[in-house]
């Protein structure tokens, strides 16, 4: 989806149990201009396919005419002695983008990306799937499978939020398309016995923050997925409560936008 502000891109797994979405905000482009909100059905593989044909230096224009069937991906190197354009072909989609509601979450945790991507990484070597607890002792990853078990606990700054402070993923009424972050009692998500000279910006800090105990079971596969995300950002925020999807979230930039992805938690068979 293409508006005045974004760049939308969302995108579902075959079955349904996981969702990924992107904001690209036109205030990270060098040049923006959309005169109509456009629905453009792209296939990711052959996307990727085409933007691998792209230097990391060089730059990248998209360009979609109203009511088209394709869209150019034009790129120039450096020193504009190379110019290559690229038409995909659109494709037709069932539906419009879907709308996340808004989710309140009982347990917020942010964390390294690196930290969570050797987590997942490490943790599949054993079994298949992952419990992640968050308490106020701290988050434990536990991992059951043929050769064993095991677990992993992270400590982190801990704050117990107040009932009815949360972190939302909203979708405007007025455009459910569009999704943006909205967090309630700011100073106090951020809030710490702990002094913020004794902290200062350090990317190795863990920030947790509930109002009430969580676990869920979740696929180590889709995790280790989303962890190819890690290059994004120095930081990923987690999400979790009871009965409703993982949030695994990487800021872009700085105010460039975010990739989310939403994940289903796993139940017992007999379920």
């Amino acid at each position: 989806m293409v508006d005045g502000n974004m760049i939308s891109f969302q995108g579902m797994d075959s079955s349904h149990v996981s969702l990924v979405s992107m904001q690209l905000t036109e205030s990270g482009f060098a040049q923006y201009r959309c005169d109509d909100d456009q629905c453009l059905g792209i296939q990711f593989a052959a996307l990727s396919k085409i933007l691998k044909c792209m230097t990391s230096k060089d730059s990248l224009s998209i360009q979609a005419q109203s009511g088209g069937d394709v869209v150019n991906f034009i790129f120039e190197s450096m020193d504009q002695k190379r110019y290559s354009n690229f038409e995909l072909k659109l494709n037709d989609i069932d539906q419009e983008q879907l709308g996340i509601p808004d989710t309140e979450y009982d347990t917020i945790i942010e964390m390294p990306s690196s930290e969570f991507q050797r987590i997942c990484r490490d943790l599949a070597a054993i079994g298949d799937t992952v419990t992640i607890s968050a308490t106020k002792q701290g988050v434990k990853f536990s991992v059951n499978g043929d050769i064993g078990s095991g677990d992993m606990t992270i400590k982190g700054m801990m704050n117990n939020r107040k009932q009815g402070s949360s972190s939302k993923v909203k979708a405007e009424p007025n455009d459910p398309d569009e999704t943006q972050m909205e967090e309630d009692d700011d100073d106090d998500m951020m809030s710490s016995n702990v002094d913020d000279d004794d902290l200062g910006d350090s990317d190795e800090t863990v920030k947790i923050s509930l109002t009430d105990s969580v676990q869920q079971t979740f696929s180590l596969r889709y995790l280790n997925n989303f962890t190819k995300a890690t290059g994004l950002s120095t930081k990923v925020i987690l999400r979790m409560g009871t009965d409703v999807p993982l949030e695994v979230e990487y800021k872009i930039g700085d105010n460039f936008g975010a990739l989310r992805y939403y994940l289903a938690p796993k139940i017992d068979d007999d379920e």
